[in-house]
């Protein structure tokens, strides 16, 4: 598509769209009026199920993965309107704009929502804000965001990477291992995606709220992702295997590790509900604060009496404990003994 200054703008492909924004990265390219910026069949949010269980047809759970990406559109609206992903201040006419209609085609397990009405009203709500030409990069990049093979490329990427990383924190199980398999199925980037997200960076850097809706529209895909990949799917001209659609989708539990915090505490207050001993609500000298157990079978009568006082005179005391970590919090902690605090010794 060859851009030229001050014209109608017919974005008939992802490439043409690519191409306009790689333009104004350069500043090479100028709008003058944003409703000369019309968009292709590109610009369709899509879903296609393989298999004749789901022609013509749509599931209450798969609609709900629909009804999370149209959530997720409200913020990214909200944005660009506001500059805060607040979809409370949008009105009803606002959602009724903006409602996502899915159709789905006769005979057949297509499921498509044409964004043009939308861009449109994204585009309008804008108008005081920006120009005519940086209003256009927003919308362009929206467009591409939500119904973009290459954006959806790059998403299933970074989640692969993510879960894979978040696995390799676990203990090896057969569903790890599994998960894992799905996971490296995932075709890696190709040279001309890693190019596009370098031009997506750039318009970022001149237009910030542009990162800014990547981010709502990530969070949108992640739900529609999770909600029609019960089977395999194609969505927005990416295939997704069930097995690799939940596996990046789903979260990882991460695992506690298990540690010693030793060291000086102060004593914020205590809980006596336990059914064995009772729990302290603790603060160390960094001002983390986390509740830990005392327990009466591990601990003696002058340990119980060091905690009372500590509580009571409001003063430092220190504790050896056992304690299970995930992520860097405090998940589960028990006090094994206390004693005063000496500043000599205890630093």
């Amino acid at each position: 598509m060859a851009v030229a200054d001050s014209q109608a703008f017919n974005l008939a492909t992802e490439d043409d769209a690519w191409d306009f924004l790689d333009r104004f990265t350069k500043g090479l390219v100028e709008v003058t009026d944003v409703a000369q910026v019309t968009f292709g069949d590109w610009a369709n949010i899509s879903v296609y199920i393989p298999g004749k269980r789901y022609n013509s047809a749509i599931t209450p759970y798969m609609m709900q993965g629909w009804v999370e990406l149209q959530r997720s559109l409200y913020r990214a609206y909200a944005l660009a309107a506001s500059g805060k992903a607040d979809a409370k201040r949008l009105t009803e006419r606002d959602k009724e704009i903006l409602e996502l209609v899915v159709k789905v085609d006769e005979g057949s397990s297509d499921q498509k929502v044409d964004l043009q009405a939308i861009l449109e009203k994204v585009a309008s709500s804008m108008v005081d804000k920006m120009t005519p030409t940086h209003i256009t990069a927003v919308i362009v990049a929206l467009g591409l965001l939500y119904a973009g093979t290459t954006a959806t490329t790059t998403w299933l990427n970074n989640q692969k990477e993510i879960k894979l990383a978040e696995i390799a924190q676990q203990v090896e199980t057969t569903r790890s291992e599994e998960r894992r398999e799905s996971l490296n199925a995932i075709v890696s980037l190709a040279g001309r995606d890693l190019e596009r997200l370098q031009i997506l960076e750039e318009v970022a850097k001149e237009v910030p709220i542009v990162a800014e809706i990547e981010e709502q529209a990530s969070a949108g895909r992640d739900e529609l992702v999770r909600h029609v990949t019960k089977t395999d799917a194609v969505v927005n001209g990416v295939p997704i295997s069930s097995a690799a659609g939940q596996s990046v989708t789903s979260a990882v539990r991460t695992q506690a590790v298990e540690e010693r915090l030793d060291g000086v505490y102060t004593i914020r207050g205590t809980d006596t509900t336990a059914a064995t001993g009772f729990r302290v609500l603790l603060s160390d000298k960094q001002g983390r604060e986390f509740t830990a157990e005392v327990a009466d079978v591990l601990t003696t009568v002058d340990d119980r009496n060091a905690i009372q006082n500590a509580e009571w005179s409001k003063v430092p005391l220190f504790l050896t404990m056992n304690a299970k970590l995930r992520r860097g919090e405090v998940v589960e902690a028990k006090i094994m003994s206390a004693r005063p605090y000496d500043p000599e010794t205890d630093g």
